[in-house]
C-alpha cells in the first residue's frame, strides 16, 4: 500500500516523490549508526575531517578531491549521517534537508539511491531536478528530505520552451488570477503556452487535466508573486524585436503585456495558432525564467552537495562579482550558495 501511494503521488506532482513517515528518535539513531558502520576507516576518517570544518571550525564549503572509485558520495552519505544525528541530539524537530547538484539527471537518480540513508525505511526524497517545480508544496512530515538540482536544467534556460509540465504549471499558476478567469482568456492562455504540441485540443485536455490533479500542491502565494513579476519585467524591444513586430506594437511593453496580446490573439484553430506563434519561445523562456527566479525562494538546504564540482566553475566562480555582471546561472546558484 505504500508503494502504491508513492506511485500515485509521484503521478500526481509531475516528478515529486512523498512518503510520509514520522520516525521516532531511536529509530533515527540506529539508520545513523548503521550508515556510519558501513563506512570504511580511510572513508570515516574522512567525514569526520569535513564534519569538523564545516560544523565546528565554521568553514561554509570544502572541497573533497580523491580517485574515482573510493567512495567520494559514500563520504557525503557518512557527512548527512553525522550531522542529521547531531541536529535530533539538539533536539531540533525541524526537517534535515540536503540538496545534491550534479551535471545530469541520470546521475542524479543513480546517486541520490546512495545519498539517501533511509531507503527502506521511511523517507522524503524530492527529486525533480528544475528548479521550477519547487512551485509544489513540501507536505511530508519525515525528518529527512533529499533534493536534486540538474545546472542544465535548472540553471540555463534561455532561448527554450521548457518540458510540457513546465508549461502546464505555469498555465496552473496563472489560470486562478483574475484577469484570466473568462473562458475566452484561459483558453488564450493555454495556447499561449502550446510550445512545439502539435495537437491544439489535446494540449487544451491536457493543461486542465494537470491544474486538476495538481493545483492543490501549488503554493497559494505562486499566483499573485507570478503575475506581480511578470508585469515589472519589461520586455526589452532590442532583445525581442521580432515579438514586437510580430504584434505590431510600437511601444516597450512588460512580458504580461506580452502575454496578454498572445493570450486575447490566440484561437482554437490549428494553423492560426502555429502562424501566430512563430516567437512564442522567447515569451516562454522569459517566463520560465522568472518562474524559476521566484523558486529560488522556496531552496533551503542544510548541506549542499555537489559532485563533479569542476563542471560548474561559472557557478562558482562568483566572488566579487556584481549580481547583474554574472551569466544567468552563475546568478541564480550564487543566489542559492549565498543562503546562510
Amino acid at each position: 500500500k505504500r508503494k502504491s501511494n508513492a506511485k500515485r503521488i509521484q503521478r500526481v506532482l509531475g516528478g515529486i516523490q512523498a512518503i510520509r513517515i514520522v520516525m521516532t528518535r531511536e529509530e533515527i539513531d540506529d539508520i545513523v549508526e548503521s550508515t556510519l558502520k558501513s563506512l570504511k576507516d580511510f572513508q570515516t576518517e574522512t567525514v569526520n575531517a569535513v564534519y569538523k570544518k564545516l560544523y565546528v571550525d565554521g568553514e561554509k564549503k570544502h572541497l573533497v578531491a580523491d580517485e574515482v572509485g573510493l567512495g567520494k558520495t559514500i563520504v557525503a552519505k557518512g557527512l548527512i549521517a553525522k550531522a542529521l544525528r547531531d541536529k535530533v541530539e539538539e533536539g531540533n524537530e525541524e526537517k534535515f534537508k540536503v540538496v545534491y547538484i550534479c551535471s545530469n539527471q541520470a546521475l542524479a537518480a543513480q546517486n541520490l539511491r546512495k545519498l539517501n540513508i533511509m531507503t527502506g525505511r521511511g523517507q522524503t526524497s524530492i527529486d525533480v531536478g528544475r528548479l521550477i517545480f519547487r512551485a509544489f508544496k513540501d507536505s511530508s512530515d519525515s525528518i529527512f528530505q533529499l533534493a536534486s538540482l540538474t545546472p542544465a536544467t535548472s540553471f540555463r534556460l534561455k532561448n527554450g520552451t521548457g518540458v510540457q509540465d513546465e508549461r502546464k504549471l505555469m498555465y496552473s499558476i496563472l489560470s486562478e488570477h483574475e484577469i484570466f478567469q473568462s473562458e475566452q482568456r484561459d483558453q488564450g492562455l493555454k495556447l499561449a503556452l502550446i510550445g512545439a504540441v502539435d495537437n491544439v485540443s489535446d494540449w487544451l485536455d491536457r493543461c486542465s487535466g494537470y491544474k486538476a490533479r495538481n493545483e492543490s500542491f501549488i503554493r497559494e502565494d505562486l499566483t499573485h508573486r507570478f503575475v506581480e513579476a511578470l508585469s515589472e519585467e519589461v520586455y526589452s524591444k532590442s532583445e525581442f524585436d521580432y515579438v514586437y513586430r510580430q504584434l505590431g506594437r510600437d511601444e516597450e511593453g512588460s512580458v504580461l503585456d506580452i502575454l496578454l496580446e498572445y493570450v486575447d490573439r490566440l484561437n482554437t484553430d490549428r494553423d492560426v495558432v502555429k502562424h501566430q506563434l512563430n516567437y512564442h519561445k522567447y515569451l516562454l523562456s522569459s517566463m520560465r525564467l522568472i518562474l524559476t527566479e521566484l523558486c529560488l525562494e522556496y531552496i533551503d538546504a542544510d548541506l549542499y552537495i555537489l559532485d563533479e564540482f569542476q563542471r560548474f566553475s561559472d557557478l562558482i566562480d562568483t566572488e566579487g562579482k556584481e549580481f547583474g555582471d554574472l551569466s544567468e546561472a552563475a546568478a541564480i546558484a550564487k543566489t542559492i550558495f549565498d543562503k546562510e
